[in-house]
């Protein structure tokens, strides 16, 4: 698996567009700095490739690649944020995508990259309602040429859609309350109950879903033992990293990582 991941050399909370950011309860840079380097030493260790971008001073939030675009093969689709505060981070990622060979793509209505896009399997579930305009799933999903299923999010708390859902191979793992009763419904459309890992609130607010999957092991945030054995019962081990200075403006593993070969 390759990834893109950003050093955060100019990490702060600098701004509040999410309900987790608080400009009083700061990040330690030097600790964030830390947290970041252990995920990317282990994230190697377990075998992934890792390419880099340089974080721009400014822009704090850059650290959170997953927002950079959507990859697929060599087409990159760029993010149209919605918070003023982001918009300069499109140039960016647009000119790594363009020095390492990517066709970019955009979109007119509001989109957040892999933040609000996850694969299952080859179907791209797209999430909507916080930062993510429902108009752009369809423009999305054009583009690349795959069958889509808009989710909708209602709690502002999970603004992203990898914040509340995560894909694990065959298994959908899921906080139900983050979504409509409707998007609710379509995501146990897409596994039978002994393939869904439900998650609950403590678990979520630890960003549990916020998650990589790298063979049978999942990279989070979240170290409860509840977590734990609600991964062990489907054959998945919980590998939980401290990640809490990234928390603190709504992010963890998933949040600091895009993927670069989704199917």
């Amino acid at each position: 698996m390759r990834i893109l991941m950003s050093r955060p050399i100019h990490f702060e909370i600098a701004y509040e567009i999410n309900p987790w950011m608080k400009i009083e309860n700061q990040a330690k840079e030097r600790r964030a700095l830390n947290q970041w380097q252990k995920l990317y030493d282990h994230y190697l260790y377990l075998g992934l490739k890792i390419e880099l971008i340089d974080q721009p001073k400014g822009l704090p939030d850059f650290v959170f690649t997953a927002n950079g675009g959507l990859v697929m093969g060599k087409k990159a689709i760029l993010p149209n944020f919605r918070p003023k505060e982001r918009q300069p981070e499109t140039t960016h990622f647009k000119n790594w995508f363009d020095e390492h060979g990517y066709e970019t793509l955009s979109v007119k209505n509001h989109f957040e990259g892999e933040g609000d896009a996850l694969f299952f399997g080859n179907l791209l579930c797209l999430g909507y309602g916080q930062r993510t305009s429902i108009e752009s799933h369809i423009e999305v999903g054009n583009l690349l040429g795959v069958k889509t299923l808009s989710l909708e999010l209602i709690d502002p708390r999970f603004y992203h859609l990898d914040t509340c859902f995560a894909p694990l191979g065959d298994i959908v793992m899921y906080f139900p309350e983050a979504f409509s009763r409707a998007s609710c419904e379509s995501i146990e459309k897409l596994a039978p109950p002994e393939k869904r890992i439900v998650l609950s609130f403590k678990e979520a607010e630890d960003f549990a879903a916020n998650c990589m999957l790298i063979d049978d092991i999942v990279v989070s945030s979240c170290a409860l033992k509840t977590f734990e054995h609600k991964l062990m019962k489907v054959g998945l081990e919980s590998d939980p990293f401290e990640l809490n200075e990234f928390m603190k403006a709504g992010g963890s593993a998933k949040c600091l990582t895009l993927k670069l070969n989704n199917p």
